[in-house]
């Protein structure tokens, strides 16, 4: 299967002064783009450019946090255990007159 069958064509739109461009409404739709979403530039490992929301990254980051953790046999208990004791740590040493 080559580029343009897997590739389909949404919308297209224009640059205005300054690089600025509306992002049609049907892609914000597709997206979730509302009035004040943080959107990414993100470049995949092709080196093409995708749209994303950081709400959809994030939520991707975490999703490959989680399954390290599983491979490595980590319960997301453990996890959070392990990070209120590293917080208690690093405020102590930073902030021993209130420790």
């Amino acid at each position: 299967m080559n580029y343009m069958q897997m590739a389909r064509l949404i919308e297209t739109t224009k640059t205005q002064d300054r690089g600025v461009v509306t992002i049609p409404e049907s892609v914000r739709e597709k997206l979730g783009i509302k009035k004040g979403t943080t959107v990414l530039f993100v470049e995949n490992e092709k080196g093409n450019i995708e749209i994303r929301t950081l709400e959809a990254e994030t939520i991707d980051m975490l999703d490959e946090i989680g399954a390290a953790l599983r491979e490595k046999g980590v319960t997301m208990e453990q996890w959070l255990a392990d990070g209120r004791k590293i917080r208690k740590q690093l405020f102590e040493d930073m902030y021993p007159d209130l420790a």
